[in-house]
């Protein structure tokens, strides 16, 4: 547990490095994936067309999904299947941008008293994309009972009320600082998402939870507190922000995995920034074409926070923030402990990232192909109580059925096992590797 803590204090001293922040000009070109992890969409649009921002151009044919939205205006180059930064090809639009800012919101008449669906349907149709891989879209997983109906080709919660309501305040992993600066810099924002988020879900209490070294102004929790908020102040020990975690701190309750899902068990989870983007799309009609990533080069001494156009390929955001940069050996979207590593820089930057990290080549740590020495390290510090050391060699050597059988789809991902592994093993990658292959053999079948 003291090598967790020395790294986790170490990226958490970097972080601190006082994140400036800076909005990027329009890029010549973005990348928007249609789909996700979840299921590819239906492109509404062609090469040659020509789209505003905020335009739909791609959609779920079931309704279920929320619909991809244009992130700048331009013309379509082409649709056709594009690497994403988890390493997948997904089909996607590719827009060439003519620097123009006009955008199409969600609807050109707020004024009137909204409905409770209409909510529901402004979210939906804002196209809000989150960090956190949840199984079940934003939409359904936050509204009560009866208004999923506003989807209706999938009801998964018609009678599932929200005990728990969990605004995530904490970044996901140490070193990150993008959810602790919305909370110190937007605070009037998150206090209007409230009464929205209590219309929609009828919570029956609402949480906002942070990390307990996290100051919050005293005149920001009483007004939480007036709108029947509880602030929750967690310890800050890397995983407890993923959902899973998460849940069982604040309710005590176990989210039934794999593929879990929190209403199950009474509760819906949404970070700071998707609560932020919510009251955008309510309160203004806009529709999510934007991300805020952070950027860190400890090397250069360099944090900073960044509002791209969703889309903007890594290569340009890169160029654009270090026009002169030299000695770049890797790039890792996501995170240290639960991002990507990127080979191809020509990858969009979408929603669902909230962290860059760029190291030059003395900062490189790298995995080695030594067998598995079983020295247990790996299952001991597990919070998911799980054996790495089995379900990496299962996924390694093909085994997938044994390591389905053995609860590989319960791995949150969270990458400690890689770092304590003495033979330094890539763990996660076996992992998400053997995932890939369980999933790809079901669709085929």
């Amino acid at each position: 547990m003291k090598r967790i803590k020395g790294i986790c204090n170490e990226l958490a001293e970097k972080s601190d490095l006082y994140p400036t922040y800076k909005r990027l000009p329009l890029p010549k070109k973005v990348i928007l994936p249609l789909g996700s992890f979840r299921r590819e969409m239906a492109p509404l649009v062609k090469a040659g067309d020509k789209v505003i921002a905020g335009q739909r151009i791609g959609e779920d044919i079931e309704g279920v999904i929320p619909p991809v939205c244009a992130s700048v205006s331009g013309k379509v180059l082409e649709v056709r299947p594009c690497l994403g930064f988890s390493g997948q090809e997904i089909l996607s639009v590719v827009i060439e941008s003519d620097g123009e800012t006009n955008t199409k919101s969600v609807d050109e008449n707020l004024q009137r008293e909204l409905e409770d669906r209409d909510i529901i349907q402004l979210i939906f149709d804002a196209g809000i994309k989150e960090t956190d891989q949840f199984y079940w879209p934003l939409p359904l997983r936050i509204a009560k009972p009866g208004l999923t109906s506003v989807i209706p080709s999938y009801q998964p919660f018609k009678t599932e009320p929200i005990d728990f309501l969990i605004i995530n305040g904490m970044d996901r992993q140490p070193g990150v600082s993008v959810r602790r600066n919305a909370l110190i810099n937007r605070e009037k924002d998150l206090l209007e998402s409230i009464p929205v988020l209590q219309k929609v879900s009828n919570a029956g209490k609402i949480i906002l939870t942070v990390y307990k070294d996290h100051p919050v102004p005293l005149d920001f929790e009483q007004k939480l507190k007036d709108l029947g908020v509880t602030i929750l102040r967690c310890p800050s020990r890397y995983p407890i922000a993923l959902e899973p975690l998460l849940v069982k701190f604040v309710t005590g309750r176990d989210i039934p995995l794999p593929m879990g899902n929190s209403r199950a068990v009474g509760t819906a989870v949404i970070d700071a920034i998707t609560a932020l983007r919510i009251v955008e799309a309510v309160k203004e009609g806009r529709i999510s074409t934007e991300t805020t990533v952070q950027v860190s080069a400890f090397s250069l001494g360099v944090n900073v926070h960044v509002t791209v156009a969703e889309g903007i390929l890594l290569e340009e955001l890169v160029e654009q923030l270090f026009p002169s940069l030299e000695n770049l050996s890797k790039a890792v979207i996501g995170g240290s402990f639960l991002g990507y590593a990127q080979q191809n820089f020509k990858v969009p930057v979408t929603q669902e990232a909230d962290v860059i990290v760029l190291q030059n080549a003395d900062e490189l740590s790298l995995y080695s192909n030594q067998p598995c020495i079983n020295c247990g390290f790996c299952v001991r510090y597990c919070p998911m109580m799980l054996m790495p050391n089995e379900l990496s060699k299962n996924c390694e050597y093909n085994r997938f059925d044994v390591a389905e059988k053995n609860d590989l789809f319960s791995c949150i991902e969270c990458g400690i096992c890689s770092y304590v592994c003495p033979a330094r093993r890539p763990m996660v990658h076996l992992f998400r590797f053997g995932k890939q292959e369980i999933l790809a053999s079901k669709e085929e079948s």
